[in-house]
Formats: C-alpha cells, structure tokens, sequence
C-alpha cells in the first residue's frame, strides 16, 4: 500500500512536467500575436496629424514702411533716430534748399513784374482811367517795397503811355479841324467865284445881243470873255483845292483810326507775350515751391522709426534711396517665414499653424495658434545665402497671449511655424519614404 502510495505521484509528475514545458511558449504565441495585431490594428486605423515647419520672424502687417526722397540732395539735419516715435505729417529730415530758395526769388521777381506789366496793359487795352491790380501784387507791396516801386512804376507807365495817345489823338483833332477850315475857305472862294461867273456870264450875254445891234464894242464883250475864262480857271483850281482837302480829311482820319489800331494791336500782342511769360514763370514757381517743400521730408504715417540709413547732418542722398523705415504701431503682427519648396504641395491658406516664440521665456505665452493667408506666387531666392523658400504669411491674434505679455512680442523677433497637413496612419507614415523611393526612381518608364 505504501509503495503504490508513493508511486502514484510519479506517475502524475510527467504529464504536468510537459504541459508545464508548453505552456509559457503558448502564452508568449498568443501575447505576440495579440502584441502583431494590435500594432497592426493601430498601424491601419489610428491617424496622426502631419506637420510642416518652417521658420520665420515677427513683422508688422504690410511690413515697415520705407521712407525715400524723390529729388535726393545734401542733408541740412537729420531730426530723428531709431526707436523715436512719430506723427503723420512730422518733419523727420531737411535738405538744403538755399539754391533753390535763390531761384524762387528770381523767378517770384519776374513773375510779379509780369503781374504788374499786365494789369497795365489790362488797363490801356480796356481804356480804363486806373489799374487795377491783383491782390497778390497790392498784398505783396505791403510787406516788400521794391514791389511798390514796381507797381508805381507801372502806373507812371501807364500814365505816361496814356497821355501820349491822347495828345496824339488830339494833335490828329487838330489837323482834321485845320483841314476842315480849309475845306470850309475853299469852299466859299468856289461859291463866290460862281457867283461872279454868273454874273460876268450875264453881262457877256447882255454885251453880245448889243454887239449884234451895233451898240457895243467888240472889245468889251472880248475883255469879258477873257475875265469869263479867267473865272473857269480859277474855279478848276479851286475844285482841284477842294479834292485835295477831301484827300487830306481822309489821310487824318485814316490816322487817327490807325493810331487806335495800332495801340490796340500792339497793347494785345505785348500783353499776350506777357501772359504766355507768366504762365510759364508761374509752372517754374509752383514747381521749385513744390521741390522746396519736398526739400522737409515728412513722415507719412505715425509709427516709431525703425532704421535710418542716414549717416546723419551734410550726407549726400540719391534720388530714391531710402532714407528710414516707419513701423506703423496700430497694425497686427503677422508671422513671415521660409516654406521648404519641397513642402509647398502640403500648405495653402486656411491651414492652422502652431506658432512658437523661442525669445518668449513665459511657457504659457510660447505657443500660440494662427493661420496660413499668404504664399508667395513663385519662388524666392536669398541674394546674401542662395537660399530658395516660399515666403508664406501667417496671421494670429494677439487675444490668446496675457494683456502683460503682448508688449513683448516684437517685430524682429523669431518665430517656428508648425503647419497642419491631412491625418495619415502611421503604416503610411512609415511606408511613404519607400513608396516615394520606389515610384520616384525605380517606377515604370
């Protein structure tokens, strides 16, 4: 009894020893099958959120404004420095401007004396008894003597111009009564010589009937006929006089009436010279006013001055070279970076972007959220490192940073961009470098 008691154990003991022996290869089977199909399960099925990044830097909306000047020259003073904030319309440069102030002073000179000259020849053309001035002249005048000696000058001119067309016209007066006198003589001499012709003419008809009846003498009625020719003479003479005081009558109105045209078409000719001289002097004016002007180069927009480019007082400036650069304060941040070209099939605007500022130290205010607006149409090239990137802009709101922290969120300062492509699995994820491999190099030709 005992030994079969104490066998049984035995005999036991080697079945359980082989199950034994399996059964930790079973369950490792079963975990690493279950282990491959969870995997691959989560390899199919789950999605990660794909990310582009590029890096960038913080710049005022529509950038900093460049300050140039359109006409150059040599700077007088230089009245601001970067960091200094400015109002629209401020003067932030002067440039010298002495040549040009000595030419508007020649120019302003000859414009007012072709004012004045004009005004006199206004008043001679329309017959007036006075000149009337412009306002600018009379104003002037006020403040600048040469100025009133000019337009006293004029109008002694004019004066004077005045009186010798008068006296002119009244000498030829004078002639045209002097003429009409001797008409007027003449005249009566041819009347009185009629009616003496009359008579002789009757008294050499009475003498003929009485020569005829033998009662006068031949000779008498010949002395009557001599004075009766005598008489016609005298009377063709006259007429002749007369003809030639209609003549004269004639040439001293034909005179007087060229002595007006004359006045009228001169006065007209001089005044529309003048009048194309100041117009022309008035164009030359306005523009050395305009460039004087421009001589004070003025901030277009309130902002605070970034960079001046200036070396300061008694510089030389080209046309068109830029001065300094406005940071307008009231527009938004915005974020430009460089997009990898290989990346720019993965981005267009809407995206949302993660936006990190690694020159923030504040964790909380770090990471902010934006989205993609803009991608440069082509490509840009970097002149200084041949780098080649899209430029893309992204914009965000300052809201989600503490109202404490948003002052110090600079223009200039860095900013890593983190934009969100489509969800992919991460069997794709993994394959895709093979798969682009593969259908890039070694596809069908």
């Amino acid at each position: 009894m005992t030994e079969k008691t104490q066998r049984l154990p035995t005999g036991f003991d080697a079945p359980q020893s082989a199950e034994s022996k399996h059964l930790p290869t079973l369950i490792g089977f079963i975990a690493i099958s279950l282990l491959v199909a969870g995997v691959g399960t989560w390899l199919l099925s789950a999605r990660l959120a794909g990310t582009v990044g590029a890096n960038g830097r913080v710049e005022v909306d529509k950038n900093r404004q460049i300050i140039q000047h359109p006409d150059g020259g040599v700077v007088q003073r230089l009245l601001v420095k970067s960091g200094d904030h400015v109002e629209k319309g401020q003067v932030v440069l002067q440039l010298e401007s002495d040549d040009k102030k000595s030419e508007l002073a020649i120019i302003e000179a000859s414009y007012l004396e072709l004012l004045a000259r004009r005004a006199r020849l206004t008043a001679e053309l329309e017959n007036t008894k006075t000149i009337n001035f412009p306002s600018r002249l009379t104003d002037t005048a006020q403040l600048r003597p040469e100025i009133a000696r000019l337009m006293a000058g004029q109008t002694a001119l004019f004066e004077a111009r005045t009186l010798s067309f008068i006296q002119q016209r009244a000498h030829l007066s004078m002639q045209a009564r002097e003429i009409e006198a001797q008409g007027a003589g003449v005249d009566a001499q041819i009347a009185a010589l009629q009616r003496q012709t009359n008579l002789i003419e009757q008294e050499l008809t009475a003498q003929r009937k009485l020569r005829d009846r033998g009662l006068a003498q031949t000779s008498r009625v010949l002395a009557l006929e001599r004075e009766s020719a005598s008489l016609d003479g005298r009377m063709g003479a006259l007429n002749s006089q007369r003809a030639l005081v209609k003549v004269q009558r004639g040439e001293v109105v034909l005179a007087a009436t060229r002595l007006v045209l004359q006045r009228r078409e001169s006065v007209e000719a001089e005044l529309e010279e003048t009048r194309a001289k100041a117009l022309e002097l008035a164009e030359r004016e306005q523009r050395l006013r305009q460039l004087i002007e421009r001589r004070d180069l003025r901030a277009p927009t309130s902002g605070i001055i970034h960079e001046v480019m200036v070396s300061g007082d008694h510089a030389v400036l080209r046309p068109a070279e830029p001065v300094l650069s406005i940071i307008e304060q009231d527009r938004p941040l915005v974020i430009m970076a460089r997009l990898a070209p290989i990346n720019v099939d993965d981005v267009r605007p809407g995206q949302i972007a993660t936006l990190r500022f690694p020159g923030l130290t504040s964790r909380s205010t770090t990471e902010l959220t934006g989205e993609l607006t803009r991608i440069s149409p082509d490509i840009v090239s970097d002149a200084t490192t041949g780098e080649t990137y899209y430029q893309i802009e992204i914009a965000f709101d300052m809201g989600q940073m503490a109202a404490p922290h948003r002052q110090h969120l600079l223009p200039g300062m860095p900013a890593e961009v983190f934009l969100r492509t489509a969800n992919i699995s991460p069997l794709h994820y993994l394959l895709s470098p093979f798969l682009s491999f593969f259908s890039g190099e070694h596809g069908p030709v």
